[in-house]
């Protein structure tokens, strides 16, 4: 079975090496925000560790079916109970884990949004932490490693999850699950800071997408692409209050580099560039209600922002 994680080259490569030679740790933590595989790469741990063919995870067999979908015997998760994971929800957790296997040849235990833990629910976990059970293995997913006791974090193996922009695997499933284009689903990506979750969600968000588009053409006014920032525009060619908001967008974005440069952090433009950019892109804003023509407008952003 393919590792389902796309980028991370570092975190697919050690795990990898982890599954063939049957040495995966028997805690995991893996951090990162929603929507960076914390799940999809915790499942794919699981079917690992339960299964039975020789070159596991396949994918394909029952136990990988039944941990897919949640109900193997052997493979638990244990979400927070309200807000919190409580000190209760983890003594039973311990209880369970000294049982024998019923159908694989070990258990599986992911602990989700492993952070909620309260300080009671960790010590607890400590315990079980420090002797584990033979053939157990604890998968604890965390916004951030730091949220977790460091007694906890140092028992376990960490991997951090890191989001991705330009890889063409992030891009096409992004396009294939939201059911957009190539370079949407790339304007997708950069609008949500390389989250592929966040990217597939945000796909019916207008303003997200055009707040993207904006972010994209913006990038494009860095290289001075005049030719990029017109392909970027063209398909609104037709839709002129869809061209009113990418402006209202573009103004934004450039009002946050505004703001970015007087705060003394890195830019792609000077000062001089941004407010100049900014100025004529109000004049282009308000000569849009004297209906001038979408090309022109285009030709004048473009002109503008690549200058």
């Amino acid at each position: 079975m393919q590792m389902p994680l796309i980028g991370n080259l570092r975190i697919c490569n050690m795990l990898s090496s982890m599954i063939k030679n049957h040495r995966i740790p028997h805690a995991i933590l893996i951090e990162g925000e929603e929507g960076l595989g914390k799940k999809t790469l915790a499942q794919f741990i699981a079917k690992a560790c339960l299964c039975t063919n020789e070159n596991s995870p396949c994918g394909e067999c029952k136990t990988c079916h039944l941990v897919e979908v949640g109900s193997h015997p052997d493979f638990q998760i244990i979400q927070p109970d309200g807000s919190q994971i409580k000190v209760d929800q983890i003594r039973n957790l311990r209880v369970e884990a000294f049982l024998t296997p019923m159908a694989a040849r070990g258990r599986v235990f992911i602990i989700s949004d492993a952070h909620t833990m309260n300080e009671a629910a960790q010590n607890a976990f400590l315990k079980v932490l420090e002797e584990p059970p033979k053939g157990v293995t604890f998968i604890l997913l965390a916004k951030s490693a730091r949220l977790l006791l460091e007694t906890v974090r140092s028992r376990c193996v960490t991997f951090t999850l890191s989001p991705v922009f330009f890889e063409d695997d992030a891009i096409n499933k992004v396009a294939a699950l939201a059911g957009v284009t190539y370079s949407e689903a790339q304007t997708l990506l950069i609008a949500t800071d390389g989250n592929i979750g966040r990217a597939i969600n945000s796909a019916n968000s207008e303003t997200v997408f055009l707040s993207g588009i904006a972010v994209k053409i913006l990038s494009l006014a860095a290289a001075k692409d005049r030719l990029g920032i017109l392909r970027c525009l063209q398909p609104y060619v037709k839709d002129r209050a869809k061209v009113a908001e990418i402006i209202f967008e573009l103004k934004s974005a450039l009002a946050k580099e505004i703001k970015k440069k007087a705060m003394k952090e890195l830019s792609s433009f000077t000062a001089e560039k941004l407010n100049f950019c900014y100025s004529e892109l109000t004049n282009i804003q308000n000569k849009l209600e004297f209906n001038p023509s979408i090309p022109l407008i285009f030709c004048c952003i473009a002109a503008v922002l690549a200058a």
